[in-house]
């Protein structure tokens, strides 16, 4: 069913932060919201596309068969000529995946901890968070 498609991936979350603002980009693209960034996210994944190399060939202007949200974030992208999202991504990759729970900036100055960010996807995707229990321990 549809519901199988709403499995969010660290890089669908990328995505959605990039896009929406985040600590590495606070502002985010502003005409941009939660609700156009995941109905992109919902139709790359049907498309199965990597939702980071779909938005680096949207930006790039690479990307082919392009949806109306998809064309209209394009033309936002003229207004950021300096964002370098392959500096941003690289950002989010590096930093260490710990026990604490990341926060979210989400724009619009809105303070969005991990637990209230997760009871919004839930609302919006009838998204149902999955427990990850660590059988060992990292080394780090």
């Amino acid at each position: 069913g549809i519901k199988d498609l709403y499995k969010y991936s660290r890089f669908d979350f990328i995505v959605f932060a990039v896009l929406c603002g985040c600590d590495y980009f606070s502002a985010g693209i502003k005409g941009v919201g939660p609700k156009m960034t995941t109905r992109m996210v919902l139709d790359w994944k049907t498309r199965k596309f990597n939702p980071i190399r779909r938005l680096v060939d949207v930006k790039n202007g690479k990307a082919m068969n392009m949806s109306k949200d998809e064309m209209k974030l394009k033309g936002l992208f003229k207004n950021y000529p300096d964002l370098d999202l392959d500096k941003l991504i690289s950002e989010f990759m590096a930093r260490e995946e710990g026990n604490k729970a990341e926060v979210f900036r989400l724009h619009k100055d809105l303070m969005c901890s991990a637990p209230k960010f997760i009871a919004i996807m839930k609302h919006l995707l009838d998204w149902t968070p999955v427990k990850v229990t660590l059988l060992y321990k990292p080394d780090f």
